[in-house]
């Protein structure tokens, strides 16, 4: 049970974790000022402003960095992973999602028979950009 402690505490943890949470609590207040309601299912919810995938990636990447030394192969492999991450955030995931856009823009209009898919599943640029900035913030105040 300490080791499990000694875990949470870690700032190595913390930092992607609560980055994570603030990108999240970002996407949730833009969505109840856009759409004048709040929706605990946006706490959620994937895409939109800022990436919580980008910056839960940076703030780890940044963490480890900070606490292992940035010449650490630990960092490094963090470091290819965000940006993986990062990569797929804003190019994969962006891309499947402007698909489903249109494939349910066939569905309304009647031309395919099928359910509709979710739409919001990458990021734009900007948003991954700001995620990852969020992330570094979070990750040099914690460490």
């Amino acid at each position: 049970m300490t080791s499990f402690i000694a875990v949470i505490k870690s700032p190595i943890f913390l930092a992607p974790f609560l980055a994570w949470i603030v990108a999240q609590l970002i996407k949730t207040l833009i969505f109840a000022a856009k759409y004048k309601r709040f929706d605990f299912r946006s706490l959620l919810r994937t895409g939109g402003m800022p990436s919580s995938h980008a910056g839960g990636a940076v703030a780890l990447t940044t963490a480890v960095g900070r606490t292992e030394g940035w010449t650490n192969p630990i960092f490094i492999v963090t470091l290819v992973f965000t940006f993986i991450i990062m990569n797929d955030a804003a190019g994969v995931r962006r891309s499947a999602g402007q698909q489903a856009r249109v494939l349910n823009k066939m569905l309304e209009d009647g031309r395919v028979d099928a359910e509709r898919v979710k739409e919001f599943l990458g990021h734009t640029p900007n948003e991954v950009i700001v995620g990852g900035v969020l992330g570094a913030i979070i990750g040099v105040l914690l460490t």
